[in-house]
């Protein structure tokens, strides 16, 4: 068991309840000392949710995630460490969460919230890539590499939450995937490595969205038992490493979403899918992006993406991209 968070004006950053960080020793930095510690980190995207609901966990129902990583699509962070300044500035301004995501994580090193933080990203905002995750995951690294301190992915989820509300799980970069708990920071269920796959995204509607602004999906009781058993299948799929299995659980997890957050031209894309031999359909459950998910070794799988990138932009989509997770390894 954790102890608590130290008191010194860290609640106030807290979005939201998150389970509590351990204490760390308070970090000894000479008086005066301004600019001289420098740190860099990344963070990466995703193109949707594999599986996305509410899970029985011990005895609780848990809302969680399973992320369909994109290593693709990053944000960067440099961080200069600067007690003179007597506060973090953020470059560009517009980059509240990952300011607060640094924020926090020098009020946990015992450091005082001094500094310069610069933010780079080619991950498109308001649209379901977890564009903010990847901004914090980028920046806590930034803040611990200027100290040399490599911190661990379950410290980052948790500060992710408490900064932004709702996480994704792309703080784990070890290619393998897991149930996350993404409103608590909570790795629930280690699941193992995907399959290569090669991915077909795109964006749904280009106005985006506010992803935070949509309650969270109340799920019956029929779509409850279908998730545990989506769970059940997905964990299967991994350990055969059976992609269309993947495929159809990705799938059938969209189509429970069509209920709460319906993507546009949802029923075009699922036959898009089928025609081009895909194994299924992955949406960002709260957000407009989807992707159609490929077996690498499909034959004759370039005019297949071809054939199917040409359907989309006559249906509308727009940000079309193809993402191979071998290239990525």
């Amino acid at each position: 068991m954790h102890d608590s968070l130290p008191s010194s004006g860290l609640r106030s950053f807290i979005a939201a309840p998150s389970p509590p960080l351990p204490i760390l020793p308070p970090r000894i930095v000479p008086v005066g000392q301004t600019a001289t510690l420098n740190g860099w980190g990344c963070g990466f995207s995703h193109v949707g949710e594999i599986l996305q609901g509410v899970f029985e966990i011990g005895g609780d129902w848990i809302r969680a995630l399973v992320t369909l990583p994109c290593r693709y699509l990053t944000s960067s962070a440099e961080f200069i460490f600067d007690s003179a300044l007597q506060s973090l500035e953020v470059t560009p301004a517009t980059f509240t969460k990952a300011k607060r995501a640094a924020q926090i994580a020098l009020r946990w090193l015992h450091l005082p919230v001094s500094g310069r933080l610069a933010i780079r990203s080619d991950v498109p905002d308001r649209q379901g890539y977890g564009r903010s995750t990847a901004d914090i995951v980028a920046a806590v690294r930034a803040v611990f590499d200027a100290f040399r301190i490599r911190v661990a992915p379950h410290i980052i989820s948790r500060i992710a939450v408490m900064a932004e509300t709702a996480s994704d799980s792309t703080m784990y970069d070890d290619a393998e995937v897991r149930l996350f708990a993404h409103r608590q920071g909570n790795s629930l269920l280690h699941l193992g490595p995907l399959p290569a796959l090669v991915i077909l995204a795109f964006n749904t509607d280009p106005t985006g969205l506010d992803t935070l602004s949509f309650p969270p999906a109340e799920y019956n009781d029929d779509e409850r038992d279908h998730l545990r058993m989506l769970l059940a299948a997905l964990q299967e799929a991994i350990n055969s490493q059976d992609i269309h299995k993947l495929g159809r659980v990705a799938s059938q997890s969209a189509e429970i979403n069509q209920r709460f957050l319906p993507k546009h031209r949802f029923a075009e894309i699922e036959h898009l899918a089928a025609d081009i031999g895909a194994a299924g359909v992955a949406v960002a459950h709260s957000g407009t992006v989807s992707s159609i998910v490929l077996d690498p070794q499909l034959q004759d799988l370039p005019n297949r993406i071809m054939d199917a990138i040409a359907e989309l932009d006559y249906l509308g989509m727009s940000d079309v991209f193809v993402y191979d997770s071998r290239r990525a390894a």
